[in-house]
């Protein structure tokens, strides 16, 4: 078929590359110019593992092509939604700025095309979107989609190409059949559902992945004030067949990216428009808030007075990726830094730092950064992370080191002069 992608940020990118694999004709096209030139030359918007290489491919191929040009969307038999929707600061998303743009695609359908959406939308957009293009092109018929996206920063394309099902939600049995040949190459159970429950289910899936991981942080703090081990409790969990070796019941920092919670706040709002309580959902944000502070208590707690600099290592939202949206390690560095911490940074594959965190000293090489400093963070699994402990053992006095993703969770793998703290775990001093 030929698929028109919009929106070529992370999930379009994936999208397009991985539509084009399976023979598929993609026209990927963004409104932003300078954004495809760089895609023309295999300059992607933030890193993904082995998605150059595919894009390459599709190029080379000729089934993928990139362009600005939102008239080509007409020659398409599908044209999918995959813009970018934005998170704010406090993690609500901006949703008008997405339906802004589906106005213009609207206006560029071809009659019988089926428009697929996979962008993060609140429940009910799909309808909202049918109803505008009836506004707009009153003398055309489209069929429209929702097949919620299920992708894992780092390991996107084999989360696209080797998923565990894919959702899709019709309006019609021919958007059901057309969408079902679209992506019968992949060879994965389909589950077919209305257009809202599909909507629903990526708002209960986000909502439940950070319930879980609001839930094993809460067990870790009550871990580490008893003795316990919250990583012990974890692998007991994940040993129950009701709740799986793959469940998020691992203790560690609190979601980040704006991606869950954005999908939390869409649930809020939706509840609170029809005066509905949810209580437990509420609860899972306020959760989060908590763990954020909890690389800062324990930096407190080790170091006392400011007697060095400090380390944040990792910065990215995932391994394998740059992204720097929303990043808890930018967040712990900055709360350090407003309490009159030296703070240093490092993260090799992390882009460029946003507006507003030129003040922090960002490193590329580990062991520079490491020198005279009195603490590591360990905010996320950025590359070097995997190299500390060979590195600690040339330095006299090392540092504390606050794992706060649970990287070295194994006491061999640690001097026995190093001090550790991790969450659900009681303070060790080696």
């Amino acid at each position: 078929m030929k698929v028109a992608v919009i929106g070529l940020w992370h999930l379009g990118c994936v999208y397009s590359a991985s539509l084009a694999s399976l023979g598929h004709q993609v026209l990927a096209i963004d409104e932003d110019l300078a954004r495809v030139n760089d895609l023309s030359r295999n300059v992607l918007p933030l890193e993904e593992t082995g998605l150059a290489d595919l894009m390459l491919t599709g190029v080379a191929s000729g089934n993928l092509t990139f362009s600005s040009d939102f008239d080509l969307i007409k020659t398409a038999d599908v044209a999918w939604i995959t813009i970018d929707t934005p998170v704010r600061d406090d993690d609500s998303a901006d949703v008008n700025a997405v339906f802004e743009i589906i106005d213009r695609v609207l206006l560029h359908l071809r009659n019988e095309a089926l428009l697929v959406i996979s962008s993060q939308l609140p429940l009910g957009s799909t309808s909202r979107i049918e109803k505008r293009f009836a506004e707009l092109r009153p003398d055309r018929h489209v069929d429209f989609a929702y097949s919620p996206e299920n992708l894992r920063l780092g390991t996107a394309i084999s989360s696209f190409m080797e998923a565990d099902r894919i959702v899709i939600g019709t309006s019609s049995q021919q958007a059901e059949s057309t969408l079902s040949k679209l992506l019968a190459p992949l060879d994965i159970p389909i589950v077919s559902m209305s257009v809202e429950s599909a909507e629903l289910s990526k708002h209960a899936l986000n909502s439940f992945l950070a319930m879980s991981v609001a839930f094993a942080n809460e067990i870790a703090r009550v871990a580490e004030h008893h003795g316990a081990n919250a990583w012990d409790v974890a692998a007991a969990l994940k040993s129950d067949r009701r709740i799986g070796p793959r469940a998020y019941v691992t203790p560690g920092g609190p979601i980040a990216g704006g991606t869950l919670a954005r999908d939390i706040h869409y649930l809020e709002t939706l509840a609170h428009e029809d005066q509905v309580r949810i209580p437990v959902i509420e609860a899972v944000l306020e959760s989060h808030n908590e763990q954020k502070l909890w690389p800062i208590r324990a930096l407190v707690q080790t170091k006392g007075p400011k007697d060095g600099p400090i380390l944040v290592l990792g910065l990215a939202y995932k391994s394998g990726s740059s992204t720097l949206r929303r990043s808890f390690g930018l967040e712990v560095a900055l709360q350090a830094k407003e309490l009159g911490y030296d703070v240093r940074i490092l993260d090799n594959s992390a882009e460029a730092l946003p507006p507003g965190f030129e003040g922090l000293t960002r490193f590329a090489d580990v062991n520079t950064a490491l020198v005279d400093t009195s603490a590591v963070i360990i905010c996320a699994n950025e590359s070097t992370v995997t190299t500390l402990p060979g590195l600690l053992q040339g330095i006299k006095e090392p540092p504390c080191l606050i794992d706060v993703i649970g990287a070295f969770n194994s006491s061999s793998q640690l001097l026995t002069e190093i001090t550790v703290l991790c969450p659900g775990k009681a303070r060790r001093d080696n």
